[in-house]
C-alpha cells in the first residue's frame, strides 16, 4: 500500500518505549511516507478504547514463544492496542471507523483506500 494515496496525510500510532530510534528505522527500512506516531503508555489507545490488558497467562505464554511485551514496550502495563483504522478529515471530524477486538481480523489495504476516498467524496 504504500505509494498509494488518496491526496491525503496519513499517520500511524506505534506503542514503543524506545519511540525515536525504532520509528526512525521503520520509516527508513519500509521507505514511509505517513507520519509514525508513539504512544508507549498507552494513553492514546485507552482515549479511544483500543486498550487491551493481557492477562498474566498469556503473558506467559507470549514470554514463552520470545516475545517480551515489557522490553518491547518499556512499560509493565501488559497493554495492547486493538488494531483499529480512523479516517478522519481535515476538518478533524471522524469520517469512518474499523476495529475489530479479534487481532487477526485487519482491514485490507485496498478498502481502506476505498474508504479514504468515500470520505474524500470520490
Amino acid at each position: 500500500m504504500v505509494g498509494d494515496h488518496v491526496g491525503a496525510d496519513a499517520a500511524a500510532v506505534e506503542q514503543r518505549q524506545q519511540a525515536i530510534a525504532e520509528l526512525n528505522k521503520s520509516i527508513e527500512k519500509h521507505a514511509l511516507t505517513y507520519t509514525l506516531l508513539s504512544d508507549p503508555h498507552a494513553a492514546a489507545i485507552q482515549a479511544f478504547g483500543l486498550a487491551y490488558r493481557v492477562n498474566d497467562e498469556t503473558y506467559g505464554q507470549m514470554m514463552h514463544f520470545g516475545v517480551d511485551l515489557e522490553k518491547s514496550t518499556g512499560d509493565t502495563h501488559h497493554i495492547l492496542p486493538v488494531p483499529a483504522v480512523y479516517i478522519v478529515g481535515t476538518d478533524g471530524v471522524i469520517r469512518f471507523v474499523h476495529y475489530d477486538p479479534d487481532y487477526r481480523k485487519r482491514m485490507d489495504p485496498a478498502e481502506i483506500l476505498k474508504e479514504a476516498n468515500a470520505a474524500r467524496g470520490n
